[in-house]
């Protein structure tokens, strides 16, 4: 389980439920550290953006992830 999840600028970011699970998943997939930082996605209803490294996943309000 991710330590933090929070905005790529700073604060604590508030997500669904499905989103941290989610975002849990990718982290474990991709390797990535306890603290993940997403981006708000422009013109979403509160989809956000997880930057693995190597390619940019959008995790929607409901889990649905996609690049």
């Amino acid at each position: 389980m991710a330590n933090r999840i929070m905005w790529v600028t700073g604060g604590d970011a508030v997500l669904t439920d499905a989103q941290v699970e989610a975002i849990n998943k990718i982290r474990v997939r991709w390797g990535m550290c306890d603290t993940v930082e997403v981006i708000p996605m422009l013109a979403s209803d509160g989809a956000v953006i997880v930057n693995t490294g190597t390619m940019f996943l959008a995790v929607e309000t409901d889990g649905y992830t996609h690049s």
